[in-house]
């Protein structure tokens, strides 16, 4: 390949409090066929800049960037010529002597995009996000039968890919992500006023992400980061996460609370149709250290989970789940640690088509961890989960099944997983991973790996 570019530009200083630059450049380009270079394609693009720091606690970045690409004819084949926009907004601010500080970054896009389609790629086990069931056993890898992966499978894993057509659409892209962190002032915690040294132990974290792609050309659409308002037949794909939590005691060795709530809402478009994936949860977290060699941590949660699609009707559910699983916690030395793990679980279908399938999990379980400083760390835990079931009319070898029952069987089940690292010389260092179940009345899986990895 063969290209040359002419760029202009005018720049300010960068002493100044504002800053800004302006470029314009155009570029050929050339590419091989049939062993000669031919003229491909000509691009024109501008950029412009302004960073400013409006005070000490606020600063603003704003970019922009303009391309137009002329395609021309090679061996026969000409691609549609292609109109860019892309701008990214930066800002970043603190008040309070830096106690709250808040970080917003927005950037755009406009271009072609292909339309794409599902496929799922076998990988190595243990590598793979998706299993595949064969429900109907036609021995047919049917979309509707790859279910995200619960435990590593010898029958073999999948990755989800999304494999482009060759059919182009105009696209409109827009990432929308906001942090926020607060936390009381710390002199607060040597105030006598016991109020201010009560509210100097909390603080929060908060996060909100956006990332929208859409055909929808209306301004307001594009930019503003909440999608209830758009048509579902000009949604490319929106996924929305949002997370929030408040702490109370954070960095306190002796114990700790914690109020965590969670939202992920995935809706992707694809030629089969549309897939929607939303998780809700809510969790509370405890933390006591009663000693120098005990301790006790409690989990205890709400979630939602919804799936919807119209090209995959056995995908429709809406799990409604209660979750609580205390720990305990012994070290009867630095290298040596023992945990007893606890669980309980209920869970329903609340979908308005269901039958109201219900799922109840009792877990115990035991966790060792070994472990000698730069030389090796050995770990292992078992778990026993006895599971009690009502599906109705439902098969247990379904999407819903298998999501409720978390790829177990109803009855008795265990689970079991042993890692054990080792350092065998600077920068050389081994692993072996070992686990296996037995779900049910099925038979019992065995997997095992072993890797060496050597730094240079």
């Amino acid at each position: 390949m063969y290209y040359d570019e002419m760029k202009m530009y005018i720049k300010s200083s960068d002493t100044t409090q504002i800053t800004y630059f302006v470029d314009y450049s155009v570029r050929n380009n050339e590419r091989n066929a049939d062993g000669e270079l031919y003229r491909d394609s000509k691009s024109q693009t501008t950029n412009a800049g302004l960073s400013a720091r409006i005070n000490d606690n606020n600063q603003i970045n704003l970019i922009s960037t303009y391309r137009y690409l002329n395609n021309y004819m090679v061996s026969g084949i000409r691609l549609p010529n292609e109109e860019t926009v892309m701008g990214r907004l930066d800002w970043n601010s603190d008040i309070l002597q830096r106690h709250i500080r808040s970080e917003l970054t927005i950037t755009t896009g406009t271009g072609r995009e292909l339309k794409r389609e599902i496929a799922f790629i076998p990988v190595v086990t243990g590598q793979g996000t998706h299993v595949w069931v064969d429900l109907n056993s036609d021995k047919i890898q049917d979309l509707n039968e790859f279910f995200e992966k619960k435990y590593d499978d010898p029958n073999g894993e999948f990755i989800k890919t999304f494999v482009p057509t060759d059919e182009y659409i105009k696209a409109y892209t827009n990432t929308f992500n906001y942090r926020l962190d607060a936390s009381a002032p710390r002199k607060w915690a040597s105030n006598p006023q016991r109020v201010k040294q009560f509210f100097s132990r909390f603080s929060s974290f908060s996060s909100w992400t956006v990332n929208k792609k859409i055909t929808d050309a209306d301004l307001m659409r594009r930019f503003i980061p909440v999608s209830n308002n758009i048509e579902d037949q000009n949604i490319l794909s929106i996924q929305e996460a949002i997370r929030s939590t408040l702490f109370y005691n954070r960095s306190n060795p002796k114990y700790g609370l914690d109020l965590s709530y969670l939202v992920n809402d995935n809706k992707q478009f694809l030629v089969q149709g549309f897939e929607r994936k939303q998780n809700y949860e809510l969790k509370f977290g405890s933390r006591v250290n009663i000693n120098s060699f005990s301790s006790f941590k409690m989990q205890a949660g709400y979630g939602l989970k919804k799936n919807n699609s119209d090209f995959l009707a056995n995908r429709n559910y809406e799990i409604q789940s209660y979750k609580i699983s205390p720990e305990a916690a012994y070290q009867p030395k630095n290298n040596l640690r023992l945990t007893a793990l606890l669980g309980y679980t209920n869970k329903a279908n609340v979908f308005s088509e269901s039958e109201g399938e219900t799922v109840l999990i009792y877990e115990s379980g035991l966790d060792v961890r070994f472990n000698k400083v730069s030389k090796r760390t050995i770990n292992a835990v078992v778990k026993y989960l006895n599971i009690k079931s009502d599906f109705k009319s439902t098969t247990l070898n379904s999407p819903l099944g298998y999501e409720m029952l978390e790829a177990l069987q109803p009855g008795n089940n265990f689970t079991w997983t042993f890692n054990w690292q080792e350092r065998l010389a600077n920068g050389l260092q081994l692993s072996f991973n070992y686990e296996g179940r037995k779900a049910g009345e099925n038979k019992m899986i065995h997997i095992g790996r072993m890797q060496i990895s050597a730094l240079f």
